[in-house]
């Protein structure tokens, strides 16, 4: 194989998949409180696979250790039961998302600041949305009432 030919096809599929992959649509603060509403939260698992660096096919020293992969797993992890979301696209066009655990949510506030957290972990509470920054350990964000949200952005 020759390197010299495959450096700009390799560099190009990287670049497509880059691209594709980071979608950011809005939805409006009414619409996400609406599709919220009907949904039933729910416990989950957080499943966190992680491969050290240098391990895996060959391995450290020559071994194999691909079946000793860090895996993470955390139990009752509330889940806020949305499988799909109406949302729109940069064309404002409407597009049907499945958010998943890697799912972010930007919030803007009216003030121009923002949180950024998990949409999984999105929950509506007394005219306030919350959420975590993390699914690791509790790291929520400070309750941001309905009536301050500007923007609402999912990635």
């Amino acid at each position: 194989m020759n390197l010299r030919r495959s450096i700009p096809t390799i560099s190009a599929l990287f670049a497509i998949f880059s691209l594709a992959s980071c979608a950011t649509y809005t939805i409006s603060n009414e619409k996400l409180a609406e599709q919220m509403s009907s949904a039933v939260p729910k416990e989950g698992t957080f499943t966190y696979t992680y491969v050290p660096v240098g391990v895996g096919a060959g391995g450290v020293g020559g071994a194999v250790w691909g079946a000793i992969d860090a895996i993470f797993q955390f139990k009752q992890v509330m889940n806020n039961g949305v499988r799909n979301l109406v949302v729109q696209d940069k064309n404002g066009h409407d597009a049907r998302i499945t958010p998943d655990q890697r799912t972010q949510i930007r919030l803007y506030r009216k003030d121009g600041d923002y949180s950024t957290f998990y949409f999984d972990t999105m929950f509506m509470k007394d005219s306030c949305w919350i959420g975590d920054r993390t699914h690791f350990f509790p790291s929520a964000i400070k309750p941001i009432p309905f009536s301050q949200v500007s923007k609402i952005e999912i990635q």
